[in-house]
């Protein structure tokens, strides 16, 4: 079992909510705050669908019955390893590559907890499926219907 999730993340900025608000036609600041509250769950959602980082976040990764050596794939743009703990919350020695994290003895369970990094020229692609995504949101628009808008992502990536 691998389990992913944002613990802590950052806003979008004022340069993106002002281009969402161009992309929607929202003429005033009237609705800045309900406006930038589904901006973040759709740069979230995006984020996780793409495995890219276009909001800096902490997360937290947790995987069951991990051989010693194993690869360990850190999701969305991770760049720093904050902690890695067993199923106790002792901690594991691990080695840390480019390709991902291996741990140095088998856990039951183990938990990553790390921090990524935008890439600023990938989330600039990514951004017209956050708005998109975004309004799909506001309209209430049915799962099939945001399915489809995420699977935009890989005519980009």
């Amino acid at each position: 079992m691998i389990q992913v999730r944002v613990t802590q993340s950052g806003q979008p900025t004022a340069a993106q909510l002002t281009a969402f608000k161009q992309y929607a036609s929202v003429p005033d600041d009237a609705q800045n705050a309900m406006l930038e509250k589904l901006l973040k769950q759709a740069m979230l959602k995006v984020q996780e669908f793409s495995d890219r980082a276009l909001l800096a976040c902490t997360l937290e990764l947790v995987i069951s019955d991990i051989a010693a050596g194993e690869r360990v794939k850190l999701y969305q743009g991770a760049t720093a390893v904050t902690s890695v703990t067993d199923e106790t919350g002792a901690a594991v020695e691990y080695e840390l590559h480019p390709d991902g994290l291996y741990l140095r003895r088998a856990c039951k369970a183990v938990k990553v907890t790390y921090t990524n990094t935008v890439n600023e020229h990938e989330a600039d692609r990514l951004l017209p499926v956050v708005w998109q995504y975004a309004t799909a949101l506001y309209d209430g628009a049915e799962p099939q219907e945001q399915a489809a808008i995420l699977k935009t992502c890989y005519g980009l990536l």
